[in-house]
């Protein structure tokens, strides 16, 4: 549609990419209240599942007009850590191979067909949490929950406001939400910040009650499964060592985790973001990186833009 008037109103069209390792991403409630719940969330397996169960590509088609990136959750390229291999893992839209894993989790159907069961033997029926600040948080709930629906897993979204959604969090009283996981280059802390659960409330999503044990050094919360605990070893090993190769180290280490492990579950990422300016504005950038934590428009070299005469 910009395009369609950029001539006839005199406007440049741009485009820039959020810094977004994904802009829709499942977060699964790893200490859920429920334990039966809770042990199937903390199986990788049904994380697994869950990513072979979407359909990116359309995803991206419908949300995105194909200009997003279907993806994994990691870091982008350009950052030491990112290796293609991350991106990929685990997002072949195969319903097949999602079933293939649910049943190896003994996960069965209910006798109809339509929906599977807890191992308890009552319906798997989960409610997505759903951020109404932005429409394509919602939008694009809507269509995870088809695609979990159809292997299956029963979910239903629901539209909350942030702060609802944040109070869930830190509460730990939800099943699991969708949001985004950025990325900041350059800003260690801020590059894997969906990697692990840490720095209060809303960030703990993954895993609240890890998140509370690591951020109060084990006062308050639960000690975590031994492989994310060995995580959170490697990430004070980040932030403290005098090394910056052994720093480095550290945080691949953390980012090919991450790959296996699916604590969050990546689905598009670098999603465009349209700059409209004025049509006498000149040297406006296209394919620049667009994020809150560089001011939005810094790496856009405002300073350099000038109105033709």
């Amino acid at each position: 549609m910009y395009h369609q008037y950029a001539d006839t109103h005199n406007i440049n069209v741009n485009l820039a990419f959020h810094a977004d390792l994904s802009r829709i991403v499942p977060h699964f409630n790893q200490t859920h209240q429920d334990p039966v719940i809770r042990e199937i969330m903390q199986d990788v397996r049904f994380r697994r599942a869950m990513s072979h169960a979407i359909d990116r590509d359309e995803m991206n088609r419908l949300l995105f007009l194909g200009l997003a990136e279907p993806r994994q959750g990691t870091v982008l390229p350009g950052a030491a850590q990112y290796r293609e291999e991350y991106a990929q893992a685990y997002t072949e839209y195969s319903p097949d191979k999602a079933n293939e894993l649910l049943d190896e989790m003994g996960l069965e159907w209910d006798p109809t067909g339509t929906y599977r069961l807890r191992p308890d033997g009552e319906p798997l029926q989960l409610i997505m949490d759903a951020m109404a600040i932005h429409a394509d948080y919602v939008e694009g709930a809507e269509l995870i929950a088809d695609y979990y629906t159809n292997v299956g897993v029963q979910t239903r979204v629901e539209t909350r406001s942030q702060d609802l959604v944040g109070d869930l969090i830190t509460s730990n009283d939800y099943d699991f939400t969708v949001s985004h996981a950025n990325m900041t280059p350059g800003q260690m802390e801020r590059m894997i910040e969906p990697f692990l659960p840490r720095g209060g409330g809303p960030h703990w999503r993954g895993a609240p009650l890890w998140g509370q044990w690591y951020d109060t050094d084990g006062a308050e919360g639960e000690e975590p499964i031994p492989e994310v605990k060995a995580m959170y070893e490697i990430w004070d090993t980040a932030i403290t060592h005098p090394d910056p190769d052994v720093r480095a180290e550290s945080i691949r280490k953390i980012v090919e985790w991450q790959s296996e492990f699916l604590m969050f579950i990546g689905t598009v990422g670098r999603t465009p973001k349209p700059i409209i300016t004025s049509g006498n504005l000149k040297n406006v950038p296209d394919d620049y990186v667009f994020t809150f934590a560089t001011e939005y428009l810094v790496p856009a070299k405002v300073h350099t833009w000038f109105f033709a005469e």
